[in-house]
């Protein structure tokens, strides 16, 4: 996990110690307006959301453990006395239940998909178990199909939404 971080942030080399790969991302971080964002922080062991704390201690740098609900247990352990270090430093606890329809227009734009049709289906996607990484696939899958079919100039269009979806074994959308 520190050795990713290290890359991450442009550090390579470091030998394979946690607290040399902690002391090179502190040295890289400090004095500067960062901000270390943790995706998929239900993962990290305990040792490596403290090992991220003590880095965010020495650089006040902004931390954001992201992920699903488990995060907050993971990071709170019931007010366990043991993590204080953790949770005693929670800012701000935000839960997002569901992507809103601007996240599936932010994402759908990058694809270049604009249509209203193509937006609405895609945010029916969107609110389906697995989210934006399932809408995502949807949109990868779609992009395969509008390169393979000459007619549609390359456009992804509701169809090949449609057809993704149903491809990555997605139900109805009703």
């Amino acid at each position: 996990f520190m050795k990713s971080l290290c890359e991450t942030v442009g550090i390579y080399g470091v030998k394979n110690v946690v607290a040399d790969y902690q002391t090179a991302i502190i040295h890289r971080l400090k004095n500067r307006d960062a901000l270390v964002v943790i995706d998929e922080a239900q993962h990290c062991s305990i040792n490596a959301l403290d090992a991220v704390r003590g880095i965010h201690d020495k650089t006040q740098c902004g931390l954001v453990y992201s992920g699903n609900t488990e995060v907050w247990t993971r990071l709170t352990g019931g007010r366990a006395p043991a993590l204080a270090q953790l949770y005693s430093r929670v800012g701000m606890k935000m839960v997002l239940p569901r992507p809103t329809r601007d996240d599936v227009a932010i994402v759908a734009k990058a694809w270049n998909v604009e249509g209203k049709a193509e937006q609405e289906l895609l945010f029916k996607i969107a609110l389906t178990p697995g989210h934006l990484r399932v809408m995502t696939k949807a949109l990868q899958r779609a992009a395969i199909y509008a390169r393979a079919a000459k007619d549609q100039g390359g456009k992804i269009n509701a169809g090949l939404i449609a057809n993704a979806w149903r491809a990555l074994g997605g139900g109805s959308l009703e």
